[in-house]
């Protein structure tokens, strides 16, 4: 089995979707000067809207692994999440402290990569994965959304949203596809052929 294979097509669209989104912002906000009409929006959709998506989409897995007594969904929930966030904050630490490279749109350090971003991706891939192709558009679409407010909010650069996207689809679909649930017992073959 090969380690890395592509994208399921719903992770592709969910891509498209993402990507629509960051060009979205690339061209219609400047982050130094946010339109004041859409700034509310987006600030309320950076934080309030960022917090509800990634509690009850993490929630919503663990609480999914829980029940259904599913041990690799539990471990891929929290081996992503978990390697996302270090590696956020890895390329952080790079940014934030004395360096002064690839600041916020404020001149305050540490925006790059965007970690609203990368973890609504993440998790967007995630429940994608658990609850199907039919939720999928929604979930990326979220997660597009995050990505256009933090830079209409004036907390990133387009570029440093970017990142943040290549940064949780890249962990998702590298560890995606390595938790899987095991077959239950009435759905393995009797290797002997017998009764």
């Amino acid at each position: 089995m090969s380690t890395f294979r592509m994208p399921r097509r719903r992770h592709l669209i969910g891509a498209l979707i993402l990507l629509l989104g960051i060009v979205f912002s690339f061209l219609a906000a400047d982050p130094r000067t946010p339109d004041l009409t859409l700034k509310p929006w987006a600030h309320r959709i950076s934080e309030e809207v960022n917090l509800l998506f990634l509690v009850l989409g993490i929630g919503g897995l663990l609480f999914a692994a829980w029940r259904k007594k599913d041990r690799a969904l539990a471990v891929k929930t929290l081996a992503t999440i978990g390697t996302e966030t270090g590696l956020y904050l890895v390329a952080k630490g790079t940014t934030w402290y004395g360096f002064h490279l690839l600041s916020r749109p404020s001149g305050t350090d540490g925006g790059f990569p965007s970690g609203h971003t990368a973890a609504a991706v993440v998790v967007a891939w995630m429940l994608s994965d658990r609850f199907g192709a039919a939720w999928s558009p929604l979930f990326y679409a979220v997660a597009a959304g995050i990505a256009w407010s933090r830079v209409t909010d004036g907390a990133h650069y387009a570029y440093q949203v970017l990142a943040g996207a290549i940064l949780g689809y890249g962990v998702a679909w590298v560890l995606g596809g390595r938790f899987t649930t095991p077959a239950a017992p009435d759905q393995l073959q009797n290797p002997s052929g017998l009764g």
